[in-house]
């Protein structure tokens, strides 16, 4: 799975890198990281990861 680049924002204050990123993923690449999220938010919360 690729890393996401380094933040780059530009001349309008906005950070577009991690929006490149996640679109430069396929579908299932997508799921996996954002299910990487919550598996973290959950073991920090103390529920149960998926």
């Amino acid at each position: 799975m690729n890393e996401p680049p380094p933040r780059q924002p530009v001349d309008d204050g906005v950070d577009v890198s991690l929006i490149r990123w996640m679109l430069s993923l396929t579908p299932e690449e997508r799921l996996d990281v954002l299910q990487g999220f919550v598996d973290s938010v959950a073991e920090l919360t103390g529920g149960v990861p998926s």
